[in-house]
């Protein structure tokens, strides 16, 4: 069976990944990364380079049809990206082989992933194909990646709970959103305060942040805020996948009042190429217009990236969230 080009760019991909993380052939684990970031390529950028027009239009049925696949699982990309990154780790050989230099467990994948294409009377194997069959049968610490980003449902105003009575969003783990009172009081302290238009959540457990919004927005809704704060409502952007999808979403809420957005991870620039183009788009919904955000970050990319820019240092509010072994109660600054 053919497989399209869109396979071959993935594994390009796939093997910066391994290269940069210093391991000797091609993982699941890195596989997987270059999947979701290929699903974050600009379909208008790449049909300027392509080429050839049936080539474009192959890469853009790809692209769409793993994006389809991230929407459904409510995948947040740059969230299991920084994760499965964390979890691999840096290793100790030179990646010195091509994109066929793959390892045992990924070969298997690609066996798993053109049996999945013949089953679907497709005529080549595409990157969703590849994508259905890691998630079919994921390794360890991708299982654990894709559970710490917590279970999302549609994207819904979170504080939508004065009919409801409950939790648009609710927690995944009961025990886990019990332990996040303290930093939700934390957060609602940030927000209210006068000259806060973002509050950064630092913290190694990006899976805690879900919880703790969902907390905060429950506490908006019936009212167990400051008066600042009553009337506003938390919107949860965090499972978009694209630039172009953050970008309306940020124009759009951006002219209602009482906007409290919630958003994707802020990655560091040591794992990826460039700044999320999104992040820029934020700094100047936050700048000109009266739109909160809440947002997740590692410590390395709060000093490296947040607390360097004018526009972020004027108006953020961080809280920091230790690791369990340090048992530090998280503190708005």
């Amino acid at each position: 069976m053919e497989t399209s080009s869109s396979v071959r760019f993935v594994l390009q991909l796939a093997s910066q990944e391994a290269m940069a993380s210093q391991h000797s052939d091609i993982a699941p684990e890195h596989l997987f990364v270059a999947v979701l970031k290929f699903s974050g390529l600009d379909i208008d950028k790449i049909k300027d380079v392509v080429s050839k027009p049936d080539t474009a239009r192959e890469l853009t049925e790809d692209l769409n049809a793993v994006r389809d696949v991230i929407r459904e699982k409510s995948i947040r990309c740059s969230e299991v990206c920084h994760g499965l990154i964390a979890e691999i780790g840096k290793g100790n050989a030179c990646f010195t082989g091509g994109i066929m230099h793959r390892s045992p467990d990924c070969k298997a994948l690609f066996d798993t992933a053109l049996k999945l294409a013949r089953d679907s009377n497709s005529n080549r194997m595409s990157p969703v194909h590849l994508f259905n069959a890691m998630l079919l049968s994921p390794t360890k610490a991708m299982t654990r990646a894709l559970a710490a980003q917590g279970s999302i449902s549609k994207p819904t105003n979170l504080t939508n709970l004065k009919k409801s009575n409950r939790a648009a969003c609710a927690p995944s783990n009961p025990v886990e959103a019990t332990s996040c009172t303290i930093e939700a009081k934390a957060l609602i302290q940030a927000l209210a305060h006068p000259s806060c238009k973002s509050v950064i959540i630092i913290t190694r457990n990006v899976s805690i942040v879900h919880n703790i919004v969902t907390q905060t927005a429950k506490k908006l809704a019936q009212g167990d805020c400051p008066d600042l704060l009553k009337r506003k409502r938390i919107v949860d952007v965090s499972h978009l996948v694209t630039d172009a999808e953050l970008d309306k979403a940020l124009i759009d809420t951006s002219v209602e009042k009482g906007i409290i957005l919630y958003t994707p991870l802020i990655t560091s620039i040591e794992h990826y190429d460039r700044q999320d183009h999104w992040v820029k788009q934020l700094e100047r919904v936050l700048k000109e217009k009266t739109v909160q955000s809440i947002s997740a970050a590692s410590a390395a990319t709060y000093n490296d990236l947040i607390k360097r820019s004018s526009v972020w240092k004027k108006r953020v509010h961080p809280i920091w969230i230790r690791d369990k072994d340090n048992q530090e109660i998280p503190k708005a600054l």
